[in-house]
C-alpha cells in the first residue's frame, strides 16, 4: 500500500483465501466420494462411466460402449465399417474426450483372427495398397488403428498420443481388455502433438 512505510494486504485477501480453502477441502472430500461429478455434457446423461480423468487438456472417460448387455450389442464403433463384413460385433468400451471426440476400445486376447473387422475399416485401406514396414499412427487413442495395423503384418508401429489421461487408461486399468496394445514390444508409443513429433521425426513412413 501507499501508507506511509506501512504495508498492508488488500481487503479483498481474506475472502480469496477462504475460498481457496473451501475449494480445496472440497476437493479433498470429493477425490475418494464423487459427490460432486460432472455426469451432464452436450445435451446428453454420462452413463456407465468405469473412468474419468481430469488434466490440463481434457475431460477423458470411458464408458460401457456396446458391451453393456450380452443381448444388446449395437454397431461397431470403428471410423468407417464396410458393409461388406458380416463377422462377429467384438465387446468394445467408449472412450471419450470432453465428453464428444470418441475412439474404441476393443477386446482383444492377442488373436487377429478375433478382429479381423479391423480389415474391413477405413484405416485398412492403406495397408490394400502397401505392406508397411513401418507405420505411424497420430492420435492413438483406444487402439483400433494398432490393431488395423497388427493385422497387416506391419513389424514397428510408432504411435503419438497427445493426451496423457488416455494412454494412462490404456497402460492401466484397460490393458488386460485391450490386450496390453500400449505394451507390445513392436509398437512404441510418444505423448506429444502429433506435427512437432513429425518435425522431431527423421523416420520414413
Amino acid at each position: 500500500g501507499r501508507s506511509g512505510r506501512r504495508l498492508f494486504a488488500p481487503p479483498q485477501i481474506l475472502p480469496s483465501l477462504l475460498t481457496a480453502g473451501a475449494c480445496a477441502a472440497m476437493a479433498a472430500v470429493n477425490a475418494p466420494a464423487g459427490i460432486v461429478d460432472l455426469n451432464f455434457a452436450n445435451g446428453r446423461v454420462l452413463e456407465g462411466i468405469l473412468y474419468r480423468k481430469w488434466n490440463e487438456l481434457s475431460y477423458v472417460i470411458v464408458h460401457a460402449g456396446n458391451t453393456r448387455a450380452k443381448g444388446e450389442k449395437r454397431p461397431i464403433a470403428a471410423w468407417g465399417m464396410s458393409s461388406a463384413y458380416a463377422g462377429p460385433v467384438p465387446d468394445q468400451y467408449g472412450l471419450r474426450i470432453d465428453a464428444y471426440a470418441g475412439t474404441p476400445i476393443n477386446a482383444f486376447r492377442g488373436d487377429l483372427s478375433e478382429v479381423q473387422f479391423v480389415t474391413y475399416d477405413i484405416p485398412a485401406l492403406v495397408y490394400r495398397l502397401k505392406t508397411p514396414r513401418r507405420a505411424l499412427i497420430i492420435g492413438s487413442g483406444g487402439g483400433i488403428d494398432i490393431l488395423a495395423a497388427l493385422s497387416a503384418g506391419c513389424p514397428e508401429i510408432n504411435c503419438v498420443e497427445i493426451n496423457p489421461a488416455v494412454v494412462a487408461a490404456m497402460r492401466g486399468p484397460f490393458r488386460d481388455f485391450s490386450g496390453g496394445l500400449y505394451l507390445l514390444p513392436q509398437v512404441k508409443v510418444a505423448v506429444a502433438e502429433g506435427r512437432s513429433f513429425i518435425q522431431r521425426d527423421s523416420s520414413l513412413y
